[in-house]
């Protein structure tokens, strides 16, 4: 592949020679971009001079398209299950059809720009869309860095458009105590699925893949997190469950790739203690009938009906309460009750699993102190929760609906095909 180099006061590019073993080179550029034009024109140059039959009747160098360069590229990818499966459903009903046949050297950005314009004209959502640019920008990515082609063709968007852009559906904070409401439409599993989520900004699938053995409680544990006396280890390994398109369920790690230690307030962890002992100390804290992580269509059913007050599905009750909520909403309404209360930008970054951006990240950290105080605001904050919202909690995590697995409609999970991945499971 072409590349270039600084040469004194100006550039040099080098390029493949027509024998694929040896470079050639000039220098004498001004700008970076003229010495990269260059190259890469005298490579596309060699290796059109190479494809020639030649006086010993030489054969011409097989055309490499995207359908076969896609037979060896996708197989050596090393991405997680999920996102291999997202990428074959992409290839298979969109860029297979358009680009398969097609050359990879011959695809240009002003084919892209149309190829992403006919998506969105076919009513493909924007997000969409850019899932399916994002696998042609890797495929025609490493097709350049491999040598196949010159060099990749510039994606659209970057430049002029006529669309606004297109942003994703904004997060929600929701009123703490219609939750409670809405919790005590729930089986019990699943209100306390509702509590952990919005005091501690987990994600539905850190929730779902919650384990006893990852649960340090006061009086069980010797070990205790800085500053807390309950606290929930988010496991860089096996700390989310994740669902491919099939509805397959299985463990893998949380989003970002690292763990984090979540320090639980003494009304969560007494809450979670009570549930441990009602399922007898089960691996898994929440699971459906085959004592498998919850299914999230199964959760959605539920979900929905307790939120907008659906008479007709179980769950459901007079009138809505958060119609359209959705359980990512209490990740954000919990991040906006940090910043309530005054928790420093550093403990929510870190509680939440992001990385702090710029030097913040080197120079600030989480104390003790911190920490005891965050928890003492979320106590607080749950007492007040309870007392307006005016729910009898001891009724609403161990009365009806207590151990209940989840249901959908009538068959309930127990009749789903899917089985969650027992490779990564750890006991």
């Amino acid at each position: 592949m072409a590349f270039v180099e600084r040469c004194g006061k100006g550039w040099r590019g080098h390029w493949l020679l027509a024998d694929g073993c040896h470079r050639g080179s000039r220098s004498g550029f001004a700008t970076k971009w003229e010495a990269k034009h260059f190259a890469d024109a005298r490579e596309v140059a060699e290796r059109a001079a190479a494809a020639e039959v030649n006086e010993s009747g030489a054969v011409e160098e097989q055309v490499v398209t995207v359908g076969t360069w896609w037979e060896r590229w996708f197989p050596v990818q090393d991405l997680a299950p999920a996102t291999l499966e997202a990428y074959v459903q992409q290839y298979r009903h969109h860029i297979a059809p358009r680009f398969g046949d097609v050359p990879v050297g011959q695809v240009t950005g002003l084919d892209l720009a149309g190829f992403s314009r006919d998506l969105r004209g076919r009513g493909l959502a924007p997000s969409s869309v850019t899932v399916v640019m994002s696998v042609l920008r890797d495929l025609l990515g490493d097709a350049a860095a491999e040598g196949v082609i010159a060099a990749a063709p510039k994606m659209p968007g970057r430049g002029r458009t006529r669309h606004a852009p297109v942003s994703v559906r904004p997060g929600r904070v929701l009123d703490l105590e219609t939750l409670l409401r809405v919790c005590a439409r729930l089986p019990g599993q699943f209100a306390l699925m509702v509590v952990v989520g919005v005091f501690t900004g987990m994600r539905w699938g850190e929730v779902c893949a919650m384990r006893c053995v990852f649960l340090h409680l006061p009086g069980t544990d010797a070990a205790a997190g800085e500053g807390a006396a309950a606290w929930y280890e988010v496991n860089a390994r096996v700390g989310a469950v994740h669902e491919d398109v099939h509805a397959h369920r299985y463990f893998g790690p949380p989003k970002g790739g690292c763990g984090r230690v979540v320090d639980l307030p003494p009304f969560l962890a007494e809450l979670l203690t009570r549930h441990i002992q009602s399922v007898d100390g089960r691996e898994l804290l929440f699971v459906n009938r085959r004592e498998e992580p919850i299914r999230h269509s199964d959760w959605l059913y539920r979900w929905h009906a307790a939120c907008e007050g659906d008479t007709g599905r179980a769950g459901g009750g007079d009138g809505a309460l958060l119609p359209g909520a959705r359980f990512h909403d209490l990740r954000h309404t919990h991040t906006t009750m940090l910043a309530e209360l005054g928790v420093p930008e550093t403990l929510r970054d870190d509680r939440l699993g992001h990385h702090q951006p710029g030097v913040r990240s080197i120079y600030t950290h989480t104390t003790p102190a911190m920490r005891a105080a965050m928890i003492a605001e979320l106590e607080a904050r749950w007492t007040q929760m309870v007392a307006r919202a005016g729910v009898d909690v001891e009724r609403l995590f161990t009365g009806r609906g207590r151990g209940q697995a989840a249901v959908q409609g009538g068959g309930g999970a127990g009749t789903s095909h899917a089985r969650c991945g027992r490779e990564t499971a750890v006991g």
